[in-house]
């Protein structure tokens, strides 16, 4: 019963402070948190490649006790290896533009609730409509590329490109249950930011509803947004 109770206040308390994007606490699960908060000085020297050898859930709050500069290059060594790549030369294009946005505006890793910033979220609207209207691309592939460090994988049939996260199945695993939509939640999927519809990286069949949970950091484009749906089919 003791356990239970310290269980529901750390949760509590998680929720409070997560949704205030303060850094006391990295995670709603105690384990998480517990083990992010005993790897911080292994932490302050990770970079993309230490950063993607864990599972969704860790992955996030590694990164939110990572600094603003280690944020900047774990997205930064995305970008060189989605270059690596074949694209055509709009394509291409269009990712250097991307890359020469979030160099120009390196701060947006100080806080993780850009869904305020205007500027930013006038720049991102534009470039996500270019590229479906023009290029093509879908919610699927846009989250592919900007909604985790994760390595892809792209491939070409038919004249149709598809891409796909590649998942490691190294270090830690505290997997997120996927919730239907009659579910209710606690915390925010973290998948989930209503500017878009970020759950495709999952599965093309699910999409984001807003509210009905607490909204916790780190979604949408970059990890700079907060959680603030849930991911359902």
């Amino acid at each position: 019963m003791k356990n239970k109770f310290f269980l529901i206040a750390f949760v509590t308390i998680c929720f409070a402070t997560l949704s205030c994007q303060k850094d006391s606490i990295y995670s709603c699960d105690p384990e998480i948190d517990k083990w992010t908060k005993e790897h911080l000085n292994e932490i302050s020297s990770m970079t993309r490649s230490d950063l993607i050898e864990y599972d969704d859930q860790t992955m996030k709050a590694i990164f939110g006790a990572m600094s603003p500069e280690q944020k900047y290059n774990v997205w930064m060594i995305k970008f060189s290896h989605l270059l690596q790549f074949h694209w055509n030369q709009e394509e291409k294009n269009h990712l250097l533009t991307m890359r020469s946005f979030i160099t120009k505006n390196k701060n947006i890793f100080t806080n993780s609730k850009q869904d305020e910033d205007d500027h930013f979220l006038l720049f991102v609207y534009k470039w996500s409509e270019y590229a479906k209207d023009i290029l093509g691309w879908d919610d699927q592939i846009i989250s592919s590329l900007f909604n985790t460090p994760r390595d892809i994988i792209k491939t070409e049939k038919d004249g149709v490109m598809r891409i796909s996260v590649l998942n490691s199945d190294k270090g830690l695993h505290w997997q997120t249950k996927v919730k239907t939509r009659s579910e209710t939640g606690t915390d925010c999927d973290t998948n989930c930011n209503d500017t878009m519809n970020w759950c495709a990286n999952r599965d093309t069949a699910m999409d984001c509803t807003s509210g009905g949970c607490t909204e916790t950091p780190y979604c949408g484009w970059f990890w700079t947004q907060p959680c603030n749906g849930i991911c359902h089919y």
